[in-house]
């Protein structure tokens, strides 16, 4: 859907087809939506809808079509109610767009209508959870006003520097920089350039983890960040895609800045889309046009890395999925709950239901565990005493 609605407005927007079809389908790539499809993540999903938002916006400028305008407000709708960053992204990425509308007079009656309708749908559609927890808790983030979010996430060194600098850390270092939980030699503690480390490991961990801290939008994406401010430095002397693809792509960075852990991919996934947004620009001019073809090759290498990673992870882990299930056989499972993630319980049951079991909590450690993506326990009989 996001791809789809990219090439409409691309080609709305007079860009070439050797152009358009290449850029849509890179925005449908985005690596974060691709390494998080097959789990239970969802900025994968709000990031789509902040493209489909983004891009309805961009054919919302040219056919002033109330098709457009409600595509885009439905967008908005789902991205508000995916994440409680999901409200300020869309709030920062409307705000331009609509404030130059308004300023031009370009909004008639029935758009207007529209929004009302929008508005009213979103209040109640967002009584779970904003209005909820306002209620219960005192708070429409609940339990985010409660605890540090980014407590243990990376080291106390690391998260007190700028957010710039790690926003550079983030772009720049291999993502064997990233937390780890089992090899101290690759806690980002012991990382100090960006050229430390560099090999096939990076590529094979940026394709299999949802939710990388350093190097989420893959290792060339710190040069694709670069070619595209360089390119867009030659766009803003000689302006050329009008007021409304401006606010547009203006929104879009808004709404990346305002989060001071932008370091963080799955965090700000919209950030994908800021380099397809300048290359659209660049395609037209004679003079960046040669830099949003690199932008595009870097692009399309590092969506490759990540579905190729992706899929071949996701068939590594249900292979071991089902033949673990297998083990297991009619015996009840002894779940270890010390080291299992018990929110994913009742998936398990209904899986071990199928098979005709089910599962049974371990009053000890398991002698022979058996691994079930975050859950780990043992058949009946290999319970450790």
């Amino acid at each position: 859907m996001a791809g789809l609605t990219a090439l409409r407005a691309l080609r709305l927007r007079g860009i070439p087809n050797s152009w358009a079809y290449p850029l849509s389908v890179l925005t449908a790539l985005n690596p974060v939506c691709i390494v998080q499809s097959t789990t239970f993540y969802v900025d994968g999903a709000l990031g789509s809808c902040l493209a489909i938002l983004i891009f309805s916006l961009l054919s919302y400028d040219v056919t002033r079509s109330a098709r457009d305008l409600v595509l885009a407000l439905c967008a908005a709708l789902l991205a508000c109610n995916l994440k409680f960053t999901g409200p300020v992204y869309t709030a920062l990425i409307l705000l331009p767009f609509a404030v130059w509308w308004l300023f031009e007079r370009r909004l008639v009656v029935r758009d207007l209508l529209i929004c009302a309708i929008t508005a009213s749908v979103l209040l109640a559609a967002s009584i779970n959870p904003y209005f909820t927890n306002l209620r219960d808790f005192g708070s429409p983030v609940y339990p985010l006003n409660e605890w540090d979010v980014m407590e243990d996430q990376m080291s106390a060194g690391f998260l007190d520097e700028s957010s710039f600098k790690k926003l550079l850390i983030s772009l720049t270092f291999s993502n064997l920089a990233d937390r780890s939980f089992d090899n101290p030699a690759t806690d980002e503690r012991n990382f100090t350039s960006p050229f430390q480390s560099r090999g096939t490991e990076e590529f094979k961990k940026f394709g299999g983890t949802p939710d990388l801290r350093i190097g989420g939008f893959g290792p060339f994406f710190g040069i694709i960040i670069a070619v595209a401010l360089l390119a867009a430095s030659l766009l803003i002397r000689r302006p050329g895609n009008g007021i409304g693809f401006a606010s547009v792509a203006l929104g879009t960075l808004l709404s990346i800045v305002v989060n001071p852990q932008m370091w963080w991919a799955r965090f700000v996934p919209q950030m994908w889309l800021l380099p397809v947004l300048v290359a659209t620009a660049a395609s037209r001019s004679r003079f960046a046009k040669a830099l949003a073809l690199i932008i595009v090759v870097l692009m399309g290498v590092t969506s490759l890395i990540a579905v190729i990673g992706r899929t071949t992870a996701s068939y590594v882990q249900t292979l071991a999925y089902k033949q673990n299930l297998k083990r297991i056989g009619d015996a009840p499972l002894l779940v270890d709950t010390t080291v299992s993630e018990l929110n994913f319980l009742a998936t398990l049951t209904y899986r071990l239901h199928q098979q005709g079991t089910t599962f049974e909590v371990a009053t000890g450690q398991c002698a022979a565990p058996i691994d079930l993506l975050v859950i780990q326990g043992c058949k009946n009989d290999s319970r450790g005493r």
